[in-house]
C-alpha cells in the first residue's frame, strides 16, 4: 500500500510539474537579438528583456512625453524586432510679436503650425532659420517665422517709393523690389531690420568720386556727408597736417574730385662749436715755467633749428626757429708754476746758479748797425754784455747768462725784439753775428718783479 501510495503521489507530482512547465515556459527571459534606432542612429543589441519598455530602461533611454517610440512601449520583445525612437525637438514659431514653442518629431513646417493652431493667410511667407521654405518642405530648423505682407516706405534720393513685401528683412524687401545696393550706399535703418508694417527707411546712394593724390588718381564711392568722411571710408583718411581740397569739413564737390595733400614737417638742425677760453691760476706747488691742467676745458655747442615743410614730398617752406644753446662752454683752468727753485750748471765760464732757463731766438747788434750810436734804452753804453729784450717779460737789469756769449744784463729794447727773442750787444770791434736758438739762463737771485707766464 505504501509503495502504491507512493507511486500514486509521485505520478501526480510529475503531472503537476509538467503542467507548470507547459504553462510558464514561454514566460522565462531568454537573450534576444534586436535593433534599436535612436534619431536615425542604429544600435544592434542582444538583450534579456520582456518588452520595449524594459529594453529602453536597460539601455537608459530617457523619453519625454513628446518623443515617439515604435512599436509602443508595452510591445513584447521578440527576436529580430526593430525599435525606433524619435526624439522631439523644440521649434520656436514667431508670428509677428507672438511667440509659440512646439515640441515635435515632424520635419515639416505645416505640422508645426498645426500643433500650435496657427493658420497661414494669403501672402504669408515662412522663413526657417532665415531661409524661406514652403509649408511642406522638410526642415531641421529651430526657428520658424511667419511674415505677413507689410507696407514699407523708402525715401530714395529725395523720392519716396512704396513697397509691399512678405520678406523677413528690409534688405530682402529691397532686393525683391529690384534695388541693388553698393557696400558704400547708406541705408537707415540697416539691412537686417525686420520688415514690419509701416517701416520707413532712407537710402542715400553712393556717389562716384575721383581721389587725386601724389601717387595717382583713384576711383571711389561714398554716400558720406563730408569730404573727410568720404576719405576715411575709402582708406584715404587725413592724418596730422594733411589737408584736402575741398576741406575735410565741406560737402562732397559737385564734380566728385577731391585732392589729398600729404604734409610732413621736419625740424633740421646745424651745430656750431663754441670754443672755451683759457684761464690761468697760480700754482705754488709747480716750478716756474711749468704748467698743470687744474680743470679741463669743455667746448660749447650751439644748435640752429629750422622747420621744413613738405607737401607731397616737395619742400614748400623753411622757417627759422632760432638758436638753442645746447651746452655752454666751460673755460679751461691752467695752473702756472710760482715755485722758485735754484739750479746750478757747469759752463765754460764756470758754475752758475740760475732760477729760470728759457729757449730764445738770439740775434746780435753793434753801434755801426745803429748809425754809430752807443746809446741804449736804459742809458747804459752799448757794449758786449748788454742785451736788448722785451721788457714785458724781462725787466731791465735782469742778470742773464747766454752760452757762447757769457753773462749779460737786460738794458735795451728794440722794435724787433718781441717775446722769446734776445738781441746780443757788441762793440764794433768785437761784433759777432748771431742767428740761432739759445738757452738763456736767469741768474740767481731772482728779481722782485717776476713775470710768471712767459709767451
Amino acid at each position: 500500500m505504501m509503495i502504491r501510495r507512493i507511486g500514486i503521489s509521485l505520478g501526480v507530482a510529475m503531472i503537476v510539474l509538467a503542467g507548470i512547465l507547459a504553462a510558464g515556459w514561454s514566460l522565462l527571459p531568454f537573450p534576444k537579438n534586436v535593433t534599436l534606432v535612436i534619431d536615425g542612429q542604429t544600435y544592434p543589441l542582444q538583450v534579456v528583456a520582456r518588452d520595449v519598455q524594459q529594453l529602453l530602461e536597460i539601455n537608459q533611454v530617457r523619453l519625454t512625453p513628446y518623443d515617439q517610440v515604435t512599436p509602443p512601449a508595452q510591445t513584447r520583445l521578440t527576436d529580430g524586432l526593430t525599435v525606433t525612437v524619435e526624439r522631439a525637438r523644440a521649434v520656436i514659431l514667431l508670428d509677428g510679436e507672438q511667440q509659440h514653442t512646439v515640441y515635435t518629431t515632424s520635419p515639416t513646417p505645416a505640422d508645426w503650425l498645426a500643433e500650435a493652431n496657427l493658420t497661414l493667410q494669403p501672402g504669408d511667407r515662412l522663413y526657417a532659420d532665415g531661409l524661406e521654405v514652403s509649408p511642406d518642405q522638410a526642415s531641421t530648423a529651430r526657428l520658424l517665422q511667419i511674415v505677413h505682407p507689410a507696407h514699407l516706405t523708402l525715401e530714395n534720393g529725395g523720392q519716396k517709393q512704396f513697397i509691399l513685401t512678405s520678406t523677413a528683412t528690409l534688405g530682402q524687401a529691397l532686393w525683391q523690389a529690384g534695388l541693388r545696393l553698393r557696400a558704400s550706399d547708406r541705408l537707415q535703418p540697416g539691412l537686417n531690420t525686420p520688415a514690419a508694417e509701416g517701416l520707413q527707411a532712407g537710402l542715400t546712394p553712393a556717389r562716384n568720386l575721383t581721389l587725386q593724390t601724389a601717387s595717382g588718381s583713384f576711383q571711389a564711392f561714398s554716400a558720406a556727408q563730408t569730404v573727410g568722411e568720404a576719405l576715411g571710408e575709402n582708406g584715404f583718411g587725413l592724418q596730422g597736417l594733411d589737408y584736402s581740397l575741398p576741406a575735410e569739413d565741406q560737402p562732397l564737390p559737385a564734380d566728385g574730385k577731391i585732392r589729398v595733400v600729404r604734409v610732413q614737417e621736419l625740424v633740421v638742425s646745424s651745430q656750431k662749436v663754441l670754443p672755451y677760453q683759457a684761464e690761468f691760476q697760480a700754482d705754488p706747488n709747480t716750478e716756474i715755467d711749468q704748467q698743470s691742467i687744474i680743470k679741463a676745458g669743455v667746448v660749447g655747442l650751439e644748435e640752429q633749428r629750422q622747420r621744413v615743410r613738405y607737401e607731397d614730398g616737395v619742400e614748400t617752406s623753411r622757417t627759422d626757429e632760432g638758436t638753442v644753446l645746447v651746452r655752454a662752454p666751460q673755460n679751461q683752468i691752467t695752473g702756472y708754476g710760482t715755485q722758485i727753485v735754484m739750479h746750478t750748471i757747469d759752463t765754460p765760464d764756470g758754475t752758475i746758479q740760475y732760477w729760470r732757463a728759457i729757449t730764445m731766438w738770439a740775434t746780435s747788434y753793434h753801434p755801426a748797425a745803429l748809425g754809430g750810436s752807443t746809446k741804449t734804452a736804459s742809458g747804459l753804453t752799448l757794449k758786449k754784455g748788454l742785451v736788448a729784450v722785451d721788457r714785458r717779460y724781462i725787466p731791465f737789469y735782469t742778470r742773464l747768462y747766454i752760452p757762447g756769449y757769457g753773462e749779460a744784463v737786460a738794458a735795451d729794447t728794440g722794435g724787433g725784439v718781441v717775446g722769446r727773442m734776445i738781441d746780443l750787444g757788441y762793440e764794433d770791434q768785437d761784433y759777432e753775428a748771431w742767428h740761432q736758438n739759445v738757452t738763456v739762463y736767469f741768474l740767481w737771485p731772482p728779481p722782485a718783479n717776476i713775470v710768471w707766464i712767459y709767451p
